[in-house]
């Protein structure tokens, strides 16, 4: 899987220039396998959970496709989807039976029958993010809340166009008949917020504009015209979560197990390709002199100490920084780290009180507006950390600041990578000292 780091954004916004078939393929192929490693307690459900600890929380889940993969929209969406359920499942029944549950088999082209099915068929994904959903506990009453619309959306066989209650005939006769009249879109819960919503993420013109399909946005939009029920927006949900479960969260463990910035990375690199470059300088002179072929098993050390940089550091993985289980902090991670240092002169002179430094940059999380669920569109260009990183030169950059990593399953997958990578050079090199041997002696001096 390619390595991808933050880059300073241009005026140009996100690149127009779209993946080859070939190269998607080879995507795709790298992240199914890569997926396979990840560990349980970083797996994306721990992540939304907040399970896992830093530098794979869900804060920096959100700052990675912010800044790193640009496709942010998909967890903001995912976010508030989360909250509109627990919300709606918190409602009175009385409310809840104005919007009733969208009969996700109603297509918009009653051609397209196969597509329907499908939808109708993986409706089950449903429940697994009401799985997820159900963080708390203590709260029954929203736990029962949960069983119910996870009953009612895994079969799809049932008849969702009837009222939500065991005997509506009965139920008829009892009330008043003036409370089944036909109420306008204003009476329905929520429905400003799923208007707003629409606006925002759904519609192509929206500043948070999602990447669907013409029949995911098509069925979206019609099914908001007649409830607002949170199965009008499961076409949506589905495209957003296959995204982030099966694209966006695996390059995010993968990119979290890096633990130095590309300046580091390139530096490391350059010293790795030079011990190579000694290796066969040393290696071509001991060949050209009159010595013993033994003689040239000097420069193995070179060859295996080059290859290692080049397979370690082409991981993203720095020596220094694994060894010592350190990270280097990412460019935004800095304007946090810079306020407490600011606020450690005052901490030390008993004027303020003492913060962690996850504190502080949660809390500069929770006021961005990545995780608004309505907002402008997502973009570096306001960012502070942005012209901070441009004004530091490449000694600074290559040696920036580093803290201690504490995610013991995530340094489990770099002490994997390391040692395929120390095996790998060990082969590598087994193989170059064994074609240096068998080359004659070219008796020159």
């Amino acid at each position: 899987m390619p390595l991808v780091f933050p880059r300073v954004p241009s005026s140009k916004g996100r690149p127009k220039e779209l993946p080859t078939e070939m190269q998607c393929t080879s995507w795709w192929k790298d992240v199914r396998i890569f997926k396979k490693k990840i560990p349980t307690r970083l797996s994306f459900e721990e992540i939304l959970k907040k399970n896992t600890s830093t530098p794979c929380s869900l804060d920096q889940f959100m700052d990675y496709l912010v800044y790193v993969e640009r496709n942010a929209e998909n967890l903001q969406f995912f976010i508030w989807y989360w909250g509109y359920v627990e919300r709606w499942s918190q409602l009175p029944e009385q409310e809840r039976e104005r919007s009733l549950v969208w009969n996700t088999r109603k297509s918009v082209n009653p051609r397209s029958q196969t597509w329907s099915t499908m939808l109708g068929e993986r409706t089950d994904r449903l429940n697994r993010i009401l799985t997820i959903l159900d963080r708390d506990s203590t709260a029954t009453g929203r736990q029962s809340a949960y069983t119910k619309l996870e009953s009612r959306a895994g079969h799809v066989e049932t008849n969702f166009s009837r009222p939500r209650t065991p005997t509506p005939a009965l139920i008829l006769q009892e009330e008043d008949p003036n409370k089944w009249l036909w109420e306008p879109f204003g009476g329905q819960p929520f429905r400003d917020e799923a208007t707003r919503i629409a606006r925002c993420y759904i519609s192509t013109t929206g500043p948070r504009s999602l990447n669907l399909s013409y029949r995911d946005r098509a069925a979206c939009m019609h099914a908001l015209q007649h409830t607002t029920h949170p199965s009008a927006f499961l076409p949506v949900f589905i495209a957003v979560e296959t995204v982030l479960r099966e694209h966006s969260h695996p390059k995010f463990i993968r990119w979290s197990t890096c633990n130095s910035n590309r300046p580091r990375i390139l530096f490391a690199r350059a010293v790795g390709a030079l011990l190579i470059v000694l290796a066969v300088i040393l290696d071509m002179i001991l060949i050209l002199f009159s010595l013993h072929r033994l003689t040239r098993l000097s420069a193995v050390p070179f060859w295996y100490v080059g290859l290692c940089i080049l397979l370690i550091e082409g991981r993203g993985i720095s020596i220094g920084l694994y060894i010592n289980h350190r990270r280097q902090l990412r460019p935004w991670e800095q304007v946090a780290n810079a306020e407490l240092e600011r606020a450690q002169p005052e901490v030390e002179a008993g004027r303020v009180e003492s913060h962690d430094p996850t504190d502080l940059s949660d809390q500069r999380i929770q006021d961005s507006e990545s995780l608004q669920a309505l907002g402008s569109a997502n973009g570096l260009e306001r960012e502070e950390w942005v012209h901070l990183y441009q004004g530091k030169s490449a000694w600074q950059k290559i040696f920036d600041v580093s803290v201690v990593n504490h995610n013991r399953h995530l340094r489990a997958l770099q002490d994997r990578a390391v040692l395929t990578a120390l095996l790998w050079a060990g082969f590598l090199v087994i193989v170059l000292t064994v074609v240096s041997v068998l080359i004659p002696s070219g008796n020159l001096f």
